[in-house]
């Protein structure tokens, strides 16, 4: 697959939202291991090999618009690092936030692992909030940047 392909994939809402969901659902998977040991590992494999196969699997969509793929397409904007100028405070915001989601996926893996339920749930809501402000941010930035690049621009369609 091309690079162009691989983003087209991964802009895909069906992606997006896959991944986004697939740490929440890795943590009930391994919460399940009290009542469905060891089957709870059938679950992690089923949930790692979706996570790696959707954006092979998902093609491209129909249309780009959406905000979920202008998100994707500001973090291809962040990835292809200089070619674009990206205001300082923005990449000091997306970097704290990408953290932040990290910290909430060790919280939330750590209570799951500890059947603590605060823990928890307190891990994957700071996770899912993260994620959903870097979503938001990586949108704006696109949109920031697609008015100053027409090639940028075409990415939607």
């Amino acid at each position: 697959m091309s690079t162009e392909e691989v983003w087209e994939r991964r802009a895909h809402p069906a992606t997006v939202w896959s991944r986004l969901a697939a740490l929440p659902l890795f943590a009930a998977a391994l919460w399940s291991r009290q009542w469905f040991d060891p089957w709870y590992l059938l679950a992690l494999l089923v949930l790692l090999g979706w996570s790696i196969a959707a954006p092979r699997l998902i093609p491209p969509p129909a249309s780009t618009a959406s905000w979920v793929s202008r998100a994707t397409f500001g973090e291809r904007v962040r990835a292809a690092r200089g070619r674009w100028d990206v205001d300082s405070g923005q990449k000091w915001l997306t970097t704290l936030l990408a953290i932040a989601g990290s910290i909430g996926t060790i919280v939330m893996i750590s209570g799951a692992i500890l059947f603590d339920p605060v823990l928890t749930v307190g891990g994957g809501a700071l996770m899912v909030a993260a994620k959903l402000t870097y979503f938001d941010r990586s949108a704006r930035l696109y949109d920031e940047v697609a008015q100053e690049d027409p090639e940028v621009r075409d990415w939607v369609r």
